[in-house]
């Protein structure tokens, strides 16, 4: 399942969340690593749709199926940051690497074939972009957090 974009995850979303918030922070790895990751809308959505499925559908005995989401590095995450929440939201966001994190990080499979999923009739996952506007939307409308952050309405 793709790292879905929740507003307390691990550093791959926090620095999202916390720039949208106006916060300071860091991220652990290369601007170079690449995620596979989901809108949580899209998680949701192809959850709901993934159970309505009959066992029939899946071949050799296992109901396995890799969910929709899209293959992103981190410094694409932070272009799209910047295109939602404005260069200020960006310039909150620093490099602080750490070994430790960045070795488990780099273990992670970074793209999954979902044409099973695709033609089970799950959804594709929103653009980048989308993702981190759906997000911001999130934090509006749950906290208030997003007033007075330049370029997000």
């Amino acid at each position: 399942m793709p790292c879905a974009f929740t507003r307390r995850n691990a550093h791959a979303d926090s620095c999202l969340s916390e720039s949208l918030q106006g916060i300071p922070n860091t991220y652990p790895c290369s601007l170079d690593l690449y995620m596979w990751i989901a809108a949580p809308s899209t998680t949701i959505k192809n959850l709901v749709r993934v159970k309505d499925i009959p066992a029939s559908a899946f071949k050799n005995g296992t109901r396995a199926i890799n969910l929709p989401g899209q293959t992103a590095s981190v410094r694409e995450m932070l272009d799209a940051l910047e295109q939602v929440g404005g260069k200020q939201a960006r310039e909150l966001v620093s490099a602080k690497r750490e070994e430790r994190h960045e070795v488990i990080l780099n273990t992670w499979a970074q793209r999954f074939d979902v044409s099973k999923a695709m033609e089970m009739g799950l959804v594709e996952d929103v653009s980048l972009v989308g993702l981190v506007e759906e997000y911001a939307r999130t934090l509006r409308k749950v906290d208030g957090l997003m007033d007075g952050v330049d370029g997000v309405h």
